[in-house]
């Protein structure tokens, strides 16, 4: 009985940081892809600003962390890296929280990849944006070895999600990115509209 408890709570501690790490992927991939369809969306202002410089940053704690042992990397390595931690996260949850396998695996890693294809386009839209940004604005050149680097990751990204998830638990979890999605898209909604009708400014007044 005495060794249950540590046990326990090991475990918990264990759940918790993957579960965690769950929320953090799902929270960001959301962000990330309405980030890609900002252009075809009106948002509130605080949420345009969210979706447009959630990267920069998340990128600017990476650039701070390696500054503190003296390394410098640019900032789209730091784009990179967050986009691994999210898709550890869905790996790694999706191991956890699955559970038995399905009797077809081939439909449900399908159903991921379908799921997983639009996700794929907007990370891969927002890293080819930041490296053209970069460039334009002479950031780095386009032979540096780190900016190499960063696209590895990002294309290594997907393919430990479809070599490691398991289909069934990654379903839960795109699924997840969507509805996260649908549902910070509801509220800028509502908030627009409360902000449009004055309910938001006579609320300021009491």
């Amino acid at each position: 009985m005495r060794d249950a408890t540590p046990t326990r709570r090991q475990s918990l501690a264990v759940i918790f940081r993957t579960e965690g790490l769950a929320v953090l992927s799902i929270v960001g991939l959301a962000l990330n892809l309405i980030g890609s369809l900002g252009p075809l969306l009106t948002l509130a202002e605080f949420a345009r600003y969210l979706v447009e410089h959630w990267i920069d940053m998340t990128s600017f704690v990476w650039v701070y962390l390696f500054s503190l042992i003296h390394v410098h990397i640019p900032a789209l390595l730091g784009f990179a890296l967050t986009l691994f931690v999210f898709h550890l996260g869905l790996t790694v949850s999706s191991l956890r929280g699955a559970g038995a396998e399905s009797d077809n695996v081939s439909r449900d890693r399908l159903i991921a990849i379908v799921l997983y294809v639009p996700i794929l386009a907007a990370t891969l839209s927002k890293a080819f944006g930041r490296l053209s940004r970069d460039l334009v604005e002479g950031s780095h050149a386009s032979s540096d070895t780190m900016v190499i680097v960063a696209f590895c990751i990002v294309l290594v990204s997907p393919i430990m999600v479809f070599s490691l998830a398991r289909p069934s638990g990654l379903i839960r979890r795109l699924a997840a990115v969507y509805f996260v999605a649908g549902l910070i898209l509801l509220l800028d909604f509502a908030a627009r509209a409360l902000d449009g009708s004055g309910v938001l400014q006579r609320l300021k007044r009491i």
